[in-house]
């Protein structure tokens, strides 16, 4: 008895990883608390607005309760590369994504290639921007590590006599995989300070691994400036307010924080609040130099469920120039200018 009662815990346990995984990630964006950290997933203008080249790695553990280790409750991994070209009137990127729910029950990838051409005005104080990328996204979960009710023996549990896993009917009844292309377009005004865009994702139609899933197309409109601390000098310390709306299916979620730029070091605060009910708080920490950039955050979220109360984020920028933004380069100013908004 002590057994089977231990093998329904596993049941139970696995059912609700998967309606996480449901509701998480096949319903929703996967939204960064340090969204800012990667330009060009936030918006394809915004591809190579640092200039670079430039690389960033970036770590989400939400929910790690939910099953130990560091790919233990919903995990998502990113890498992109971002360049601005100049003869190429804009930007180029490619990313690399991965999210998966309890150690690989669910797992979803996408590559995408992106580019963004810029326009400045004459003083080259601000500049227009639109981009566009493709993606190529998989996405499935592996069946055998799960359990169905049809599998359950009264005396051996998911097992017979033997030890070995019992078969299960519903098994075949599932699609485990589902591969997919789709785009992402956005526009954006920008300067050295501060941006503000507009951008839409998934906008192609897009099958769905799960009955009743929300739709995967959506927009956001997100922008922030940086004020400078000290105005009477040219000063690399600000306060940066940001905000961030995004809009999916009937899911609407606000974000709104600043961050406090003590150079070298950084502090985040924000709120993310979702339409009907408030969602997390966080808090972040981190170091920007010149050519790079190291931020840790956490998330408190407001659920009943303890399991589900905190995050962690980690992020490593690499800017392989000089230059931190794509708007005023020195090679057009005739100097290298003070550290901007997108130092990183």
């Amino acid at each position: 008895m002590n057994r089977l009662l231990f093998k329904l815990e596993i049941l139970l346990a696995t059912l609700f990883m998967l309606l996480i995984s449901i509701g998480g990630v096949q319903a929703q964006f996967v939204e960064y608390s340090q969204f800012q950290m990667s330009p060009s997933s936030l918006n394809p203008s915004l591809t190579g607005i640092a200039h670079g080249p430039r690389i960033a790695l970036l770590y989400r553990n939400q929910w790690p309760q939910l099953n130990g280790g560091a790919n233990g409750g919903f995990t998502s991994y990113h890498v992109d590369y971002a360049q601005h070209v100049e003869s190429l009137s804009g930007g180029i990127g490619l990313s690399v994504d991965q999210h998966q729910v309890g150690d690989g029950l669910y797992k979803r990838s996408a590559f995408a290639a992106s580019y963004a051409y810029q326009a400045r005005n004459r003083t080259n104080t601000f500049a227009l921007r639109i981009g566009l990328s493709a993606l190529y996204q998989f996405q499935g979960y592996d069946v055998n590590n799960l359990r169905f009710l049809d599998q359950i023996d009264p005396v051996y549990g998911f097992t017979n006599i033997s030890g070995i896993p019992n078969t299960s009917a519903d098994a075949g009844q599932l699609q485990p995989n589902l591969h997919e292309f789709n785009m992402n377009a956005g526009l954006s005004i920008v300067s050295p300070r501060g941006y503000l865009g507009l951008s839409f994702y998934n906008f192609l139609p897009s099958p769905a691994l799960f009955e009743n899933s929300i739709k995967n197309g959506g927009f956001r409109v997100h922008g922030s400036y940086s004020f400078p601390l000290d105005v009477r000098r040219k000063s690399s310390n600000f306060i940066s307010p940001f905000a961030l709306f995004s809009h999916q299916g009937e899911l609407n979620r606000m974000t709104l924080g600043a961050e406090v730029t003590i150079y070298p070091m950084f502090f985040s605060l924000g709120f993310r609040h979702t339409i009907g009910g408030s969602d997390a708080v966080y808090t972040g920490l981190g170091f920007a130099f010149q050519q790079f950039k190291l931020m840790y955050s956490h998330d408190i979220h407001f659920a009943q469920a303890s399991a589900m109360q905190a995050s962690h984020e980690i992020s490593l920028i690499f800017n392989l120039s000089k230059e931190s933004n794509s708007v005023r380069p020195s090679y057009i100013e005739g100097k290298l200018l003070c550290p901007s908004h997108f130092l990183y």
